[in-house]
C-alpha cells in the first residue's frame, strides 16, 4: 500500500506551477522589459535635462546680451577700455583691443566693468559692488573694440549643450564727429589742439575744418557731423554765412559771428572771470545754482551781446547786466529775419585776440561740454 501511494505521489503533475526553465525565461524577459523601461526613463530624463539646459543657456545668453548691450550703447567709444584679463584690470595694465574684461563709462563718471572669472560672468558697478550674474556656464567671453564698435564673442556650456555667437554693439557718438571750425585745419594752433583734446575726452570723435572751405566742402562735412564747434580762431569774414542754413546744432565761440547767425547786432568783450546765472532751467546751466559763477582764470576774453537781439533768443547768464550765454532753438526767430535752421549756442567767451582757451576752469569746461551735448541733441 505504501509503495503504491508513493508511486501515486511521484506521478502527480502539478498543472499550476512553473518549471525552472520557465522561471529562468520569465526572469530574463522581465529583465529585458525593465532594462527597456530604464532606458526609456533614463533617456527621457536626459532629454529633459538637456532641454532645461538649453532653456537656461538661452536665458543666460539673453541676460548677458541685454546687460552688456545696454551699457555699451550708453557709453562712448572713446571711453571703452578692454583688458586682457581681470587681473590686468586690477593691475592697471595697458589697454588692449581684445580681452576678457571690459570697462565702460556712461555719460558723467559712472562706470561698469564686465569680466569672465573662470566660468562665471561678473559685473562691477560704479559703487564697486561685484555681482556674479551668470555662474558656471561661461566657456568664452571675449570683448573686441574697434572703430565699428564693440563685439562680444560669447559661448555658454551646460550638460553637453553649447550656445555661442558674436554680439555687436554701437556705442554713442561713433558714427558722427564734432566738426571744429578753425582758421588753419592743416596746422591747428595750440588752443585748437587743446579744444580737440577736451572734446575727445568727452567721448566724441572730432574733425578740423578750415573756415575758408568752400560751401560744398562745408556742406559735405556737416552731413556727417553731430554738431559744429566754431573756435575763436575762426575768421568771421572767411566763414561768413556758410553755416547759417545748417540744420545741425552749432556752438559759437567766435563772438564776431553773432551777426551772421542773426543772434545780435552788437557785442563787446568786457573783463570778467564770472558770469551771473540768471536762470538754471536750461540743460546747459542746470548743474549750477543761480547767481555768480566763476568760469575762467583770466578776466580778458569775456563776451556779451546787446543792440538788437533775436526775438527767439533765450538768455541764461549775464555779465554786467548784458546777455552772455544765450541759445536759440531750431525755428527761433532771428533779429535779421527768418528763423534758426538748427540749435545755436553763443558762449560767454571768445572774442578774437582776447581769449585763451586754457583759462577755462572746470565750470567753464562743463558749460562747453553741455552746450555741445545740447547742440548735438544728446541731452
Amino acid at each position: 500500500m505504501a509503495t503504491r501511494i508513493l508511486r501515486n505521489v511521484r506521478g502527480i503533475r502539478f498543472e499550476d506551477g512553473f518549471t525552472l526553465v520557465e522561471l529562468t525565461i520569465a526572469l530574463v524577459m522581465s529583465g529585458i522589459v525593465l532594462s527597456g523601461i530604464f532606458i526609456i526613463v533614463s533617456g527621457s530624463h536626459s532629454y529633459l535635462l538637456n532641454e532645461q539646459a538649453k532653456i537656461n543657456l538661452q536665458q543666460d545668453y539673453s541676460l548677458i546680451d541685454q546687460i552688456v548691450g545696454n551699457k555699451v550703447r550708453e557709453s562712448t567709444l572713446r571711453r571703452v577700455t578692454i583688458y586682457a584679463t581681470y587681473a590686468d584690470y586690477l593691475a592697471n595694465q595697458p589697454h588692449q583691443t581684445s580681452g576678457t574684461c571690459i570697462r565702460l563709462f556712461s555719460p558723467g563718471s559712472d562706470s561698469t566693468t564686465f569680466y569672465k572669472d573662470n566660468s562665471d560672468f561678473k559685473v562691477i558697478r560704479s559703487d564697486l559692488t561685484t555681482t556674479n550674474l551668470v555662474a558656471g556656464v561661461v566657456s568664452n567671453l571675449t570683448f573686441t573694440s574697434d572703430t565699428a564698435g564693440v563685439t562680444v564673442a560669447l559661448a555658454l556650456s551646460q550638460n553637453s549643450q553649447t550656445l555661442s555667437g558674436n554680439l555687436a554693439y554701437m556705442p554713442r557718438n561713433t558714427t558722427k564727429a564734432i566738426l571744429i571750425l578753425v582758421s588753419d585745419a592743416s596746422n591747428p594752433p595750440a588752443d585748437d589742439l587743446a579744444r580737440q583734446a577736451l572734446i575727445e575726452s568727452w567721448g566724441y570723435r572730432t574733425s578740423f575744418v578750415d573756415d575758408n572751405s568752400s560751401q560744398n566742402a562745408l556742406d559735405a562735412a556737416v552731413d556727417s557731423a553731430a554738431a559744429v564747434y566754431i573756435s575763436e580762431s575762426t575768421v568771421s569774414t572767411n566763414l561768413g554765412t556758410k553755416l547759417t542754413s545748417a540744420t545741425i546744432g552749432i556752438v559759437i565761440e567766435e563772438g564776431a559771428l553773432r551777426d551772421e547767425f542773426g543772434i545780435a547786432s552788437f557785442g563787446v568783450s568786457p573783463s570778467s572771470t564770472d558770469i551771473n546765472i540768471s536762470s538754471n532751467s536750461h540743460y546747459i546751466v542746470s548743474p549750477f545754482s543761480t547767481g555768480s559763477l566763476t568760469i575762467r582764470t583770466s578776466a580778458s576774453g569775456a563776451l556779451i551781446i546787446n543792440g538788437t537781439l533775436a526775438p527767439g533768443l533765450q538768455s541764461w547768464a549775464t555779465i554786467g547786466g548784458d546777455d552772455a550765454l544765450v541759445t536759440l532753438e531750431a525755428g527761433a526767430s532771428l533779429y535779421t529775419g527768418g528763423s534758426a535752421a538748427g540749435r545755436r549756442v553763443l558762449l560767454p567767451w571768445g572774442n578774437t585776440g582776447f581769449f585763451t582757451f586754457n583759462t577755462l576752469n572746470d565750470n567753464g569746461q562743463l558749460i562747453m561740454k553741455r552746450a555741445l551735448t545740447w547742440a548735438a541733441g544728446d541731452n
